[in-house]
């Protein structure tokens, strides 16, 4: 069975965080438990645009398309899911998104602004996942998951412990983790975007039956 790898959209393939910002709880927003809610306003300037800006401006971060496609060469199945707003425009500009700069999946999944990641991936059982959000990730890691942490900010405090949290500085260290976790050197597989092979990834969304 494919080792699979579930990747984040938003803060991890791309360093874009428009969606979401910071929110205090109770008045006392610490760095070890920070909480997001989402931005209405700004996402709805995007929908309102036909979220133009991701297939047309939006870029990914160094090194992704090279560190997936290589993820795909060693045989591994790629699901992407995100929290983005749902709309029939999202979804679009979403998968345009990520043909365009050249990133390889199986699967996108839509969760809504307000989705469990964690409840979603006991549906999919994962052997790793890759996110940047501090609070998902220890959500992902108390639900048993192996857990990579893309490396930014908002997220220092987190620690790899090379058992099931691993840390990402860039794209480039996505591979690295694999063999470390499988502990061998994979038969390289050719690879290619799904579309491009005239396959059709498997896409979950409202809009989708």
């Amino acid at each position: 069975m494919a080792f699979t790898v579930v990747i984040d959209i938003d803060g991890t393939i791309t360093p874009l965080a428009c969606l979401r910002r910071k929110k205090k709880q109770n008045g006392d927003l610490t760095a070890n438990h920070p909480h997001f809610f989402y931005n209405i306003k700004v996402i709805q300037k995007l929908v309102d645009f036909g979220l133009a800006f991701y297939s047309k401006r939006a870029f990914v971060r160094s090194n992704a398309s090279v560190a997936i496609h290589k993820l795909k060469q060693y045989g591994c199945r790629i699901v992407i899911y995100n929290r983005r707003y749902i709309s029939e425009k999202t979804c679009l500009n979403t998968e345009i998104f990520l043909e365009k700069r050249d990133i390889p999946y199986d699967e996108i999944i839509y969760l809504g602004m307000e989705g469990n990641k964690a409840e979603t991936l006991k549906e999919l059982d994962p052997d790793l996942v890759i996110d940047d959000n501090p609070t998902d990730i220890e959500d992902i890691k108390e639900a048993g998951f192996k857990i990579t942490c893309f490396r930014h900010k908002k997220n220092k405090m987190i620690e790899a412990d090379h058992e099931q949290i691993f840390v990402a500085e860039n794209w480039l260290d996505v591979p690295d983790i694999y063999l470390e976790i499988t502990k061998q050197e994979p038969e390289i597989k050719p690879t290619s975007l799904p579309n491009k092979l005239n396959l059709i990834p498997r896409i979950r969304s409202p809009f989708v039956r």
